[in-house]
């Protein structure tokens, strides 16, 4: 790819309110046209961070997501437009930034980053930024980042805080320029102040000159994302989940703040004005933090994180290091302990799979079945209509069993309790998969109108995940229980929904609201 040694008078125009500040000037402006960035995820941190990446001048950005936009994505992601729902999140993006400035080259990969082409399709890029929200990715890309002795700045944002870092290799002198030539003298004004070193001594007190960049320093590293975690993180909420946005939520302004901060860090380390000590940068916007008038809690914490981490299994040295050149070996999901999602498990009907998600060669435990069977068999065929919410007169927190169902049929919904408020199913109960987990038959025999336990037990979440993990925890705590409890195993059916109420609302009840 081209290097660039110039600027063009629209390009002076456009940038010169960051050119004129101390420890930018030319070259640094000249480095980041030279750069090239990648940004993995052009969701909520994402955005922001692009766009403050194009505005900045960066001249190769290669944005990485196979998503598509979506409604429920434009409260924080702030590059995508209702005109553009359903299109790829990359092409909305560099339509975006396209818009914004035409000046620089945008790429954009629509295809999964996957560890059979993580190496090859960011070998191209000199930094890269993690905007993603899944464990596998986070590991995924520091290992590629690793092994290309790539520069990394990761992010995350869930609920009501969010965090960034530098990782990775650390030079003084920024990006190198490349050499310079001499001023044009063809008329062409379009090639103008072409970059040549020494520049002017910067004089005591004036900013309004540049001195010539630090002769660079050895390479020194800082730790990996594997260095400060060895094991992924357990999400807030103490369930099973992944601890995504689109699980846990998510506060759109922090994800703003988190991105535009993760833009910054990379314009630093571009330009060589980072920070070679290892940081992790913490935010939380929290109402409780802001509440109590008494509270001395600040939103914004940096904390000093220990150096390289001599037996880390990615960057570390000697016989511990586990991650090689074939990032296929490591098996991302099983080390994050992953579950497969029922959009994973398309094309294989009703069939059985265990709860890691792998097909069972035996007869399992948790009958599967549709949203279609769920209003055969708990609704006897019918749409009930509508759905409740915690605004209603009588709350589905306070409905309990209604008359929906037979009396020997139970539909337990486990989701969170605000999330169930939202919206409903008639005649199911809440039950939260935290609460539930603690005591399944114990909760399961709270909501029986009998001694027995019911004939038939229906689970039911958001999107058919949580659901299976309840639905074979009771069948388990069946299986495992002595007396009444062992024998009422022949009698008490379990199953999952598959697809959850987002299936409802696509199969059966279109009224039914998705969030």
């Amino acid at each position: 790819m081209q290097e660039h040694t110039s600027l063009t008078l629209e390009e002076y125009r456009r940038y010169g309110r960051q050119m004129i500040l101390r420890g930018f000037g030319l070259p640094g402006q000249l480095k980041l046209k030279n750069a090239k960035v990648a940004v993995i995820g052009a969701g909520g941190l994402g955005c922001p961070a692009l766009q403050y990446l194009a505005g900045a001048g960066v001249g190769t950005i290669g944005i990485f997501d196979f998503d598509t936009v979506e409604a429920s994505n434009l409260h924080r992601q702030v590059l995508h437009t209702t005109a553009r729902v359903g299109e790829y999140k990359a092409e909305s993006a560099k339509a975006a930034l396209t818009s914004l400035n035409p000046h620089i080259t945008i790429i954009t990969h629509t295809c999964p980053l996957l560890p059979s082409t993580a190496l090859s399709l960011l070998a191209p890029y000199n930094l890269v930024l993690d905007c993603t929200d899944r464990p596998q990715t986070r590991y995924l890309v520091n290992d590629a980042c690793v092994r290309l002795d790539v520069p990394l700045i990761s992010g995350a944002a869930i609920e009501w805080a969010g965090q960034w870092c530098v990782l990775g290799g650390y030079h003084q002198g920024g990006l190198p320029i490349p050499a310079a030539e001499s001023r044009r003298e063809d008329g062409d004004h379009k090639g103008i102040g072409r970059a040549t070193w020494p520049a002017p001594s910067l004089p005591t007190g004036s900013s309004d000159q540049m001195s010539p960049p630090p002769t660079p320093t050895p390479r020194t590293r800082r730790p990996c994302y594997r260095c400060l975690f060895p094991q992924p993180l357990a999400n807030t909420s103490g369930n099973d989940r992944s601890g995504t946005c689109e699980e846990e939520g998510v506060y759109g302004p922090i994800v703003g703040v988190v991105g535009v901060q993760m833009a910054a860090e990379a314009i630093k380390v571009v330009l060589g004005v980072d920070d070679p000590l290892p940081r992790l940068n913490l935010i939380s916007m929290s109402p409780a933090l802001t509440a109590d008038p008494a509270s001395t809690s600040t939103p914004f914490r940096s904390i000093r994180v220990r150096g390289p981490s001599g037996k880390c299994k990615a960057c570390g040295e000697g016989p511990g290091v586990v991650v090689g050149d074939d990032l296929e070996a490591v098996g991302y999901d099983e080390f994050c302990g992953v579950r497969k999602t029922y959009d994973q498990y398309a094309g294989e009907g009703e069939d059985k799979v265990d709860v890691m998600g792998k097909r069972t060669t035996t007869q399992a435990s948790v009958e599967r079945i549709s949203v279609q069977g769920l209003k055969d068999g708990f609704y006897d065929g019918r749409i009930p209509g509508g759905y409740v919410t915690s605004l209603d007169p009588v709350s589905p927190e306070r409905s309990g069993r209604s008359e929906e169902g037979d009396g020997k049929k139970v539909l337990v919904d486990v989701r969170a309790e605000l999330e169930y408020g939202l919206c409903a199913l008639p005649g199911s109960t809440n039950i939260p998969m935290k609460a539930f987990l603690s005591d399944p038959i114990g909760r399961l025999r709270s909501i029986s109108q009998t001694a027995h336990l019911p004939s038939e037990v229906y689970f039911m979440c958001r999107r058919g995940n949580d659901s299976l993990i309840s639905a074979e925890a009771l069948r388990a705590a069946l299986s495992e229980s002595e007396s009444e409890a062992g024998k009422a195993v022949e009698r008490c059916r379990v199953k999952d929904v598959v697809g959850g109420v987002r299936a409802w609302s696509d199969q059966v009840d279109p009224t039914f609201p998705m969030y």
